[in-house]
């Protein structure tokens, strides 16, 4: 007799014969009863069981399948992020949008606290009733204006006292420590100021009449807690950026115009359900994500973990389909199989066993992609790899000559440039590197021509100073020198310079030692001797 062969490939049927000698083919029942699996039979592999995917929606949370009820109903993303002065919304994630403040008026500080929006006006007030104080509704600026007490009299001083104007008859003598003062009858009381200007902007610079020049240092602020105000004497307030980094790798740093710095935390959050994720302040990248461990300690097992469902673990198959392996599974060491020896003690082949023929022993590619080197093989020591660098001596000093793995053979460029800005530096392809100075001279006798390292030619004004304070001094060609004019065209003066103090007026003598006249001096005319009046009317 021989035995009915009822097998027909198929792994989703289950083979049989009956009695009658027929072959019958029952299809096979996949269903695992687990509704967060989609069950499907295949004819080659057999019943297959994939994930059932639950979705993902942009700010709704769609869960994880349960395997009695299936996949939850997705619901929305909480944006609240406590704060009741933003907006918050969902839109491919949570989103905080500050509400608007800003009234357009520069004359308001505006703000939002607990909801509630805040206009408040700038306080102009200098507590000066001398003042009017106002706002500059263009720029925000205070703006004190002093009150006008002239009384279009040039015999007196004009002030304002406790917000109330008085007028004092001008004192016009010389004992102001801030002015040369004089009056006329006709215009009143002239002063020359004293030059204060100490060439600092970061002074305001005045005179007391008591003790002179007087040097109040300039106060920078802009009113934005987001600068650092300071001020440099050559240029006055300078405003930079504050910098809001709190150092901590765990915060996204900003600084609101208003308020100042501020800080919220990184999200650190990947959606992957394999990994724990937090902010770790003390490492170099913040946000760690640490891998979960899926390991069942079965080595029959492939333990994986799905970034939505989380750790899985299945059983592996350990047969290889390879007709040179022996296969099986042991819980503790895993997948045991057999090899078939191969080698051919050949060090130029690669020895291997086909699943399907056996045995094979392929040439080896002894390339090692390096562009630096000639390959090849010999059976009894394997790949060699000769050295071939020296052919890129291209014999041109101006170039560095190297070979490059990926490239092969490269030249590159020398920099002659030798950190000195006073030299023109240049290569030549037989000497090498050459440095020739430049030239610094501007025709011009009025400069000093000279060269510095770093900057190169620098050309500064020529000092013409005689330290004579009897001559003027000035460059035209070379250094020009006058003689000071002292004469005041006062004839009741002799009128003279000293070369270290300058012009100097010495009131003239007009004694004629005459008891018998009256003598005095005209600025016009000089000294006048009058007859003295002896007559006692006796």
């Amino acid at each position: 007799y021989t035995p009915v062969l009822c097998v027909d490939g198929d792994k989703c049927t289950d083979d049989e014969c009956d009695e009658n000698g027929e072959c019958k083919h029952t299809e096979v029942d996949c269903d695992d009863n687990d509704v967060c699996t989609e069950d499907y039979c295949d004819a080659a592999t057999g019943c297959n069981y994939g994930l059932t995917d639950c979705g993902v929606y942009v700010c709704l949370d769609s869960g994880v399948c349960d395997p009695i009820s299936g996949c939850p109903e997705p619901i929305p993303i909480d944006c609240d992020d406590g704060d009741a002065c933003t907006v918050d919304m969902c839109d491919y994630g949570c989103v905080s949008v500050p509400i608007p403040v800003d009234d357009y008026d520069m004359c308001t500080k505006d703000y939002c606290s607990d909801g509630e929006v805040f206009n408040v006006p700038v306080e102009c007030d200098d507590y000066d009733d001398c003042t009017e104080d106002s706002c500059d509704e263009e720029t925000g600026e205070c703006v004190f204006e002093a009150i006008d007490c002239s009384d279009g009299s040039v015999c007196t001083d004009d002030a304002c006292v406790n917000g109330e104007c008085v007028y004092y008859e001008s004192d016009c003598d010389d004992y102001d420590e801030c002015t040369i003062d004089s009056c006329d009858q006709d215009i009143g009381c002239c002063y020359s100021e004293r030059n204060c200007d100490d060439g600092d902007h970061c002074t305001i610079d005045s005179c007391s009449t008591s003790d002179g020049c007087k040097y109040q240092p300039v106060v920078c602020c802009d009113d934005d807690p987001c600068t650092d105000d300071d001020c440099v004497p050559s240029v006055g307030c300078v405003y930079t950026t504050s910098d809001c980094s709190d150092y901590d790798i765990c915060t996204e740093d900003d600084c609101d115009p208003e308020y100042g710095c501020y800080w919220y935390a990184v999200d650190c959050d990947d959606y992957n359900e394999c990994t724990t994720d937090y902010c770790d302040s003390d490492s170099e990248d913040g946000c760690q994500y640490e891998v979960r461990d899926c390991d069942d300690y079965n080595e029959c097992t492939e333990d994986v973990c799905d970034p939505k469902s989380g750790c899985l673990n299945y059983g592996i198959d350990c047969d290889d389909y390879d007709a040179c392996t022996k296969d099986f599974c042991l819980k503790d060491t895993g997948c045991v199989h057999n090899d078939i020896d191969c080698d051919d003690y050949d060090l130029c082949t690669e020895d291997i066993c086909h699943y399907d023929f056996g045995c094979a022993n392929v040439p080896i590619d002894c390339d090692d992609d390096n562009e630096c080197t000639r390959d090849s093989c010999c059976s009894g020591v394997g790949c060699t790899h000769v050295d071939i660098t020296f052919m890129c001596d291209d014999d041109n000093l101006c170039t560095i000559d190297r070979c490059d793995p990926v490239e092969g053979c490269v030249n590159e460029l020398v920099s002659c440039f030798n950190g000195n800005s006073c030299d023109m530096d240049a290569c030549d392809p037989h000497i090498g590197c050459t440095h020739e100075s430049i030239a610094c001279d501007d025709y011009d006798p009025c400069t000093d021509d000279e060269c510095d390292t770093e900057s190169g030619c620098v050309h500064t004004d020529k000092d013409c100073d005689d330290y004579n304070a009897c001559t003027d001094e000035h460059c035209d060609g070379g250094c020009q020198y006058t003689q000071t004019d002292c004469d005041d065209y006062d004839e009741c003066t002799d009128d003279y310079c000293d070369s270290e103090t300058g012009c100097y007026y010495e009131e003239v003598d007009c004694d004629d030692y005459n008891e018998c006249t009256n003598e005095y001096c005209d600025s016009t005319s000089g000294c006048i001797s009058e007859s003295a009046d002896c007559d006692d009317h006796d």
